[in-house]
């Protein structure tokens, strides 16, 4: 009976039925004075992301449409969490770039930026992030996450995300004032 049961174990693995995940989605925007086409253009530059977006440890291009992105997130009591992401890239439509996993894979990145021009020399940049990683176990991710649950953790990983995201819409758009008035001597 036993060597009947370890059989049908490994013709019908046993699925993880709690599977874990974390989540966080934040959007935020910035108004910046400059036109369009300049802010436009200057996002297309992927250092951009890497240089001002706090725990960005490394983006790069892997082709035409495929970007890599590492991001490092510090955890209490524990050694930090670094995670790659490959993006797909897609531009919808001018001022319109994205970069999301489209693989099934157990750690999801969107992040889409939008430029929207409101008047010859003043544009809204606006940013959304979707974070998402699944594991087996809360355990995978850090030894107490099974302890502080899934709300709690997507709920700290919101939060940082937010900060994450506030920093870098503040210094890319300091960059870009930076860049603009010096294109023009």
């Amino acid at each position: 009976m036993t060597l009947f049961i370890l059989m049908l174990i490994n013709i019908f693995p046993v699925l993880p039925l709690n599977m874990f995940t974390i989540y966080a989605e934040v959007e935020k925007s910035n108004m910046i004075q400059l036109p369009f086409d300049y802010i436009d253009r200057e996002l297309r530059d992927l250092s951009i992301y890497q240089k001002y977006f706090p725990s960005m440890i490394e983006v790069k291009r892997l082709d035409d449409t495929k970007t890599s992105w590492t991001y490092e997130v510090d955890m209490p009591l524990a050694k930090a969490v670094r995670t790659t992401y490959v993006l797909e890239e897609r531009r919808p439509s001018k001022g319109v770039v994205i970069f999301e996993t489209l693989n099934s894979s157990s750690d999801y990145m969107f992040c889409m930026a939008t430029i929207i021009s409101h008047e010859p020399s003043k544009t809204e940049l606006k940013i959304k992030m979707i974070l998402k990683t699944t594991r087996e176990s809360g355990s995978d991710i850090h030894f107490l996450a099974p302890i502080m649950g899934q709300k709690f953790i997507s709920a700290q990983m919101k939060e940082r995300l937010e900060e994450d995201l506030q920093t870098f819409l503040d210094k890319a758009t300091n960059d870009l004032y930076t860049g603009f008035n010096n294109s023009k001597q």
